[in-house]
């Protein structure tokens, strides 16, 4: 993925609708870098706000994902993962993403990074 082209295309279509601004953040390729993002996002998920993320196949490539929501407590989280690909919606385990070759429906890979997001402000004159 590239990231700073899948922030600005979130900035573009998705910002006027959601309010929100949205900034990339890569995920180093170890279990404390993505237990680290999992933290971070975890005050948006719990305020409902959804967060896109990128994911890293295992061959190679990678794929663009929204976590639509999280329930449990740290480290027994889940997290519900839509698929705009091939349409697929399920839960999947907080120690399945901080362990890696996660299976994110379409395939196995890593959480490579994160588009958290703030408010949106309006411009004042």
């Amino acid at each position: 993925l590239y990231p700073n082209q899948y922030a600005q295309a979130l900035n573009q279509i998705a910002s006027p609708v959601t309010n929100r601004v949205y900034h990339p953040e890569m995920v180093d390729d170890s279990a404390k870098a993505r237990t680290a993002m999992l933290d971070k996002i975890e005050p948006l998920l719990r305020d409902r706000v959804e967060v896109p993320i990128g994911v890293f196949w295992d061959n190679g490539g990678g794929h663009a994902l929204t976590i639509t929501q999280m329930a449990g407590d740290k480290p027994n989280r889940q997290y519900l993962i839509t698929d705009p690909w091939n349409g697929k919606t399920g839960w999947v385990l907080e120690s399945d993403i901080v362990k890696g070759h996660t299976d994110f429906f379409a395939g196995h890979g890593r959480l490579g990074e994160a588009f958290p997001s703030v408010p949106k402000l309006d411009k004042v004159d």
